[in-house]
């Protein structure tokens, strides 16, 4: 754990290289001990994605899936940050958009009718994501406010900021800096105060000081670590 939360920082620090190196450390740990490496996985993947390592990155992510049940929050949260590196990677084509689609569609099937929060607002987010990809900006902006806003009022905080900066990434696709900024501001207000999610909402508040066009790569870049420390691994037995 500690050095998990050591990797991370680095990450934070600009300090990339130190960040890979121990959370590889970690992995390689608790691979040794026999543990479920999942936590070491979606730090490492998430510290690949900052490094633009974007295969690396997604290497992670699908072990975690194929080590992980579909009923845990682990999966889900592996399949957001799956879904997170495909719409961050610059350029993606439109043939690996096709794929990534169709593998995030068959990941959602495992989860359908083993959750008991509702999936819907999950699949909206990843239909939203590639909606944007394919430049269907309306399409895209309608099922990530869907995702957002039933994300909000189940109090899933950290869903919630991660459907919040692929909407903002959309209304900068489209050109309108304006309300990607004003999306940025009201999610601040709304995690400021959150229990638990003071980093969270600290991110957020860099990407009002940066400007606009670096916001979306500052947050994607660290809010996947940042929350992922926030996942329990599921005691076995």
């Amino acid at each position: 754990m500690l050095v998990r939360q050591t990797a991370i920082l680095r990450m934070h620090q600009g300090r990339p290289d130190d960040a890979l190196r121990l959370i590889e450390e970690a992995v390689t740990l608790d691979r040794s001990t026999g543990e479920v490496p999942v936590k070491s996985l979606l730090a490492a993947g998430a510290i690949r994605y900052f490094r633009a390592e974007y295969d690396q990155s997604r290497t992670c992510f699908k072990e975690v899936l194929d080590g992980t049940k579909p009923a845990s929050d682990i999966y889900t949260f592996a399949m957001q940050n799956l879904a997170a590196s495909y719409a961050g990677q610059p350029n993606l084509s439109i043939k690996d958009a096709v794929f990534a689609r169709k593998l995030l569609r068959d990941v959602q099937q495992q989860i359908k009718g083993v959750r008991e929060t509702p999936v819907r607002y999950i699949m909206w987010h990843t239909e939203g994501i590639f909606h944007g990809l394919l430049e269907e900006f309306y399409r895209a902006i309608v099922h990530l406010v869907q995702a957002q806003e039933g994300f909000l009022r189940l109090e899933q905080i950290g869903d919630f900021a991660r459907v919040t900066i692929d909407i903002v990434d959309v209304y900068l696709r489209k050109g309108d800096e304006d309300t990607a900024r004003e999306t940025i501001e009201r999610a601040e207000k709304e995690i400021a105060g959150r229990p638990g999610y003071e980093d969270t909402a600290a991110l957020f508040s860099r990407a009002l000081e940066v400007p606009i066009s670096e916001a979306v790569e500052l947050v994607r870049g660290l809010l996947s670590a940042t929350l992922a420390l926030r996942v329990e691994v599921p005691a076995e037995g």
